[in-house]
């Protein structure tokens, strides 16, 4: 999952923080060793079972670029986590969501829908399935990715 950034204000960047809220059966495998989890811990929204994770994105304070930016949302010098979950492949929708805090300041959380395409990376997927995922159209947000066990 990618997450791209870009400061709409132009207001001065001092301790930006990704917080994703994800399932609880979602797990951060890995990403950019330039950044840090500050925290992770367990949140209820909505009836969902989340986990929170609050990543340091001070290695990318001067790369979020203003309104003026001629790309919507810097996906190069965006975030990339690498997700495995517990569960089996499926439809099922599955709430979470993300924003960007910085001191006082917070933006919107966008909420999106995980299907169950995240696929496990266990046995359990059979070989050469590919799983394509669009977060749904209730989603504030629009982004697809899809994963291959081979």
């Amino acid at each position: 999952m990618n997450f791209g950034f870009r400061n709409e204000s132009g207001a001065k960047i001092e301790h930006p923080v990704l917080v994703v809220q994800l399932p609880k059966f979602v797990d951060v495998l890995d990403f950019d060793a330039s950044a840090t989890i500050l925290s992770r811990k367990p949140v209820a929204v909505e009836s969902a079972s989340l986990l929170e994770y609050r990543f340091d994105l001070a290695a990318w304070r001067n790369r979020i670029h203003d309104g003026d930016f001629p790309y919507p949302y810097n996906q190069w010098d965006g975030l990339m986590l690498l997700l495995r979950t517990t569960q089996p492949a499926s439809d099922a929708l599955h709430k979470a969501w993300y924003w960007i805090e910085d001191g006082s300041y917070r933006s919107k959380p966008l909420r999106y829908l995980l299907t169950g395409c995240i696929l496990a990376t266990d046995e359990s997927t059979p070989a050469g399935t590919i799983g394509a995922c669009i977060l749904k159209p209730d989603s504030d947000c629009v982004t697809e990715f899809a994963v291959r066990r081979s």
